[in-house]
């Protein structure tokens, strides 16, 4: 919204903070996949963040013409200890 005094077209989509980690380029094995989870486990979640996190999405993004087109491949919550497909 402020940079729209300056000319910039407001954003139509829905604002979604995030945080890029990481980039996969191409299909992981089995055992690629396995060690990606098991690293992934490995991470401690410190529960004195300032902002409520609730977990943390493994997304897909599809580039297309008009723009890119989000997936979330699977989501882990900071409530338990697994990660659940989406």
């Amino acid at each position: 919204e402020s940079l729209a005094r300056w000319g910039f077209p407001l954003e139509s989509r829905l604002f979604v903070p995030h945080l890029t980690l990481g980039r996969v380029r191409g299909p992981l094995s089995a055992g690629g996949r396995k060690k990606l989870w098991a690293a992934l486990d490995a991470i401690p979640v410190d529960m004195a963040l300032t902002i409520e996190v609730k977990g943390v999405s493994l997304m897909r993004s599809i580039l297309k013409s008009p723009g890119a087109h989000y997936e979330r491949l699977y989501f882990r919550s900071f409530q338990g200890p697994s990660w659940e497909a989406s």
